[in-house]
Parts: C-alpha cells; structure tokens; sequence
C-alpha cells in the first residue's frame, strides 16, 4: 500500500515541478518521489561522510594517547 502526505510547496517552484514532469513524461507525484529519493540519497551519503571523518579523527587522537601511554610507560 502506497502512502501519502500532503505538503505545500511554493507555487512557482510547483509550476517548475510539473514542467520537468511533463518534459520527462512522468506523472507530478513520480517526478517528486523521485526527487525526494534522491535527496535522502546524498543526505544519506553526507552523513556517512561525516562520520568517517570522525572516526579518522577518533582514531588519531587514539594513537597519539597510546604514544603517550607507551612512553611513560618506558620511562616507568
């Protein structure tokens, strides 16, 4: 079963909407649900983005401590 949502969207870029859809032979709703899987897509992708970079920066801070560590561990 197919769900459905009513949003509002400004009026000009609606109109640009239907225009695309009908260049592309789509219906409006195809044309949107296509658009919106795309941006989940590249917001999906960012976020993961993200959190590799963190996890390089976590992963630094962790061998500079266990350099620390080992040190004064050699100086013990």
């Amino acid at each position: 079963m197919k769900q459905t949502s009513q949003v509002k969207i400004k009026s000009h870029l609606h109109d640009r909407m239907k225009e695309i859809a009908k260049r592309n032979g789509n219906s409006i709703t195809d044309e949107y649900e296509k658009i919106i899987t795309k941006h989940i897509e590249n917001e999906t992708q960012n976020q993961i983005l993200v959190e590799s970079q963190i996890e390089v920066l976590l992963n630094k801070k962790l061998e500079n401590i266990d350099k620390h560590i080992s040190s004064y561990l050699g100086k013990l």
